[in-house]
C-alpha cells in the first residue's frame, strides 16, 4: 500500500468545510484511492487514517495530491540501516 506524506496542513474555513478529519503535517498516510473531483475535474486522494463523510454524491472527501508527497519506503528503510551502522560504529570505538 502506498503511503504519503503531509507537507501542507493549512486549510482555509471554507475549504475545511465539510471534512470532519484532516491531515497533519508531518504525518504519513495510507492511500486508499484515488477519485476524481465531481466538482473540477481533479484527482484527490483519499486515505485509511482519515474517515470523511461523503458528497452529496456518494464520493468520499478527498485532498489535492499537492499537499503530500509519496514515501520511498526502500530509501526511508535504507536511511534507517545506515543510521544504525553509524550508531553501532561509534560505539564501538
Amino acid at each position: 500500500m502506498d503511503e504519503y506524506l503531509c507537507i501542507n496542513d493549512v486549510f482555509t474555513a471554507e475549504q475545511k468545510r465539510g471534512f470532519e478529519n484532516l491531515p497533519v503535517k508531518g504525518e504519513t498516510y495510507t492511500l486508499k484511492e484515488e477519485v476524481k473531483s465531481t466538482i473540477d475535474n481533479k484527482i484527490g486522494l483519499v486515505f485509511y487514517e482519515l474517515p470523511n463523510p461523503s458528497h452529496p454524491n456518494a464520493q468520499e472527501y478527498s485532498f489535492r495530491p499537492s499537499r503530500f508527497v509519496k514515501v520511498d519506503k526502500t530509501k526511508r528503510q535504507t536511511e534507517l540501516v545506515e543510521e544504525k551502522e553509524l550508531v553501532y560504529v561509534e560505539k564501538s570505538k
